[in-house]
């Protein structure tokens, strides 16, 4: 795939290690641009279109992988007054958070060439785990129950 030469590589390399789906990305643009909000998966259901899947595993994956940290309910709410944990926009390091800033600004003006490249990701993996199983399947194996 063609990158335009000033595409910055640190949000190549986010891309292509941290995030793994449109659903992925968009929920890290809500969380990253707006920092100190607190997000419920029930919040963030009701902030992307189309709503996610599973928003709870989008979230936890994004906080498994530096983006984000969870936030425990208030103690002493009751599940049925909808308190669920929450995350918000807390990168592991400064040069997550700068290449997220960068992944904010060609999401806003490039964002074309951003998905593109998401894209292409995500095929590199389906090739390469298609491949690892066409050539797991040719290795011969001892049966366990031969003595």
């Amino acid at each position: 795939m063609i990158v335009p030469a000033e595409f910055p590589e640190e949000v190549r390399t986010l891309l292509r290690e941290r995030i793994d789906s449109h659903e992925e990305l968009e929920a890290l643009v809500l969380l990253a641009h707006d920092r100190g909000v607190l997000w419920s998966p029930a919040r963030l259901t009701g902030s992307l279109r189309p709503p996610p899947a599973d928003p709870a595993a989008v979230l936890a994956r994004l906080a498994a992988r530096g983006f984000a940290t969870p936030v425990a309910p208030i103690p002493g709410a009751s599940p049925a007054s909808g308190a669920e944990p929450g995350y918000r926009y807390a990168p592991a390091s400064g040069a997550i958070d700068q290449a997220v800033l960068r992944l904010l600004e060609l999401h806003r003006t490039d964002l074309p060439t951003l998905l593109r490249l998401l894209n292409a990701h995500a095929m590199e993996r389906v090739r390469s785990g298609a491949m690892r199983a066409f050539a797991d399947a040719f290795l011969l194996r001892r049966d366990p129950n031969d003595g």
